[in-house]
């Protein structure tokens, strides 16, 4: 915000402002879902969220990684973080 803006303050401003609502929002949220909150309420939460994350890197970050020269090692560390991942469930 500051580069963008060049305003040190108005930066400050429009962050904090941003993550007060963020604070606001997630009361209002409890206030209204307090009731449905239990496991499958949080599983369909995070299945959603793990959804949105894995088009996020396959179709946006990926494609954009792969414009730079060491298109190799990107590839190697993309399947071994999926593989970290598949890992690490069979310990949870």
């Amino acid at each position: 915000m500051y580069y963008g803006s060049g305003n040190k303050k108005k930066a400050f401003l429009y962050t904090f402002i941003s993550g007060f609502s963020e604070l606001i929002g997630a009361v209002i949220a409890y206030l209204l879902l307090s009731n449905l909150v239990n496991d499958y309420f949080f599983s369909f939460i995070f299945a959603i969220t793990a959804g949105i994350m894995i088009y996020i890197a396959t179709q946006e970050l990926i494609p954009e990684a792969l414009k730079y020269k060491n298109k190799t090692g990107l590839l190697l560390m993309f399947i071994l973080g999926i593989l970290i991942m598949l890992i690490s469930e069979l310990f949870i």
